[in-house]
């Protein structure tokens, strides 16, 4: 008995070396020689800045996640998601519907802001990681992905999108600012954060701590080939609004669970003349509206 127990114990664990061995090897012969993915054939024309699960209370709930890009690709072009688990075997995937497609004025740019949404209404595993690749080409486990989102469920809180920081800030600019928010009974604000002085990052860094701030990354170094930036001097006509509403986009998925939303830069202020809270306003909003 014991001796049958031990075959049955080795003959499991061989099995599972044998498929560990399997899969790496899967996927060291999913790069090409150069270090290139054969199915990463995206990377350079569709620049993904962040993907956002649906606001739910639980994962598995969880119908559709949100990818927002700048796209260089072709009016004609489709793609598909490529959704990941934990490991290499968690894999599913899903065409890539366009959701929403930024049109601004007869502007020509390189890459247009736009929305892709991806159904995971029938995954088994939870979405880690989440990817684009073209119709036909395969969800290797070498393709460039992002990391999934899973946004807060807040019904009645208070959002704010500060879009983008970049540049020098004030800190005790900033400081005044983030205060007025708390005192307008903001729950959350997000920015999306390019580069800073480092007085005001640390600014950003207490807030953060709070749970008042919530950060995500937003290129220094900008996709593309048009030369642009975010300052005066360096906005470029055609692209630049575009550049920007990725981060609208971003607000936009991750407040889905919010009941007020706004957008508010740093340089901006919403003021009451009886100096009430966001939420008091919307009320007082409603009210008039009924009457």
């Amino acid at each position: 008995m014991i001796r049958r127990k031990c075959r049955r114990i080795r003959n499991v664990i061989l099995c599972l070396a044998i498929l560990i061995c399997i899969s790496l090897l899967r996927m060291n012969n999913y790069k090409t020689q150069d270090g290139n993915c054969p199915s990463d054939t995206l990377s350079n024309t569709v620049y993904i800045f962040n993907a956002i699960a649906e606001a739910r209370s639980y994962w598995k709930s969880v119908e559709y996640i949100v990818i927002n890009v700048l796209d260089g690709s072709t009016y004609q072009s489709s793609f598909e998601c490529c959704i990941f688990g934990d490991d290499i075997f968690s894999m599913y995937r899903s065409e890539a519907v366009v959701e929403d497609i930024f049109r601004y004025r007869s502007m020509k740019p390189e890459l247009i802001a736009k929305t892709y949404k991806c159904s995971v209404r029938s995954i088994r595993f939870k979405p880690v990681h989440i990817g684009l690749v073209g119709n036909g080409n395969s969800c290797d486990p070498c393709l460039t992905v992002t990391p999934v989102i899973y946004p807060e469920v807040m019904l009645h809180g208070a959002g704010v999108c500060a879009k983008i920081a970049f540049n020098y800030l004030e800190p005790s600019y900033i400081i005044e600012w983030f205060e007025y928010q708390i005192m307008m009974e903001v729950d959350t604000v997000v920015v999306m954060l390019q580069y800073i002085n480092d007085e005001a990052l640390e600014v950003f860094k207490y807030y953060e701590q709070k749970g008042l701030l919530k950060i995500l990354a937003y290129p220094i170094e900008l996709p593309g080939k048009t030369d642009r930036g975010f300052e005066s001097t360096n906005w470029h006509f055609d692209q630049s609004a575009h550049d920007e509403q990725v981060a609208v986009y971003t607000c936009q998925a991750y407040f889905q669970g919010y009941e007020i939303v706004a957008i508010i830069d740093f340089d901006e202020f919403i003021v009451h003349n009886e100096l009430i809270s966001y939420k008091t306003m919307l009320k007082v909003c409603h009210l008039s509206f009924k009457r």
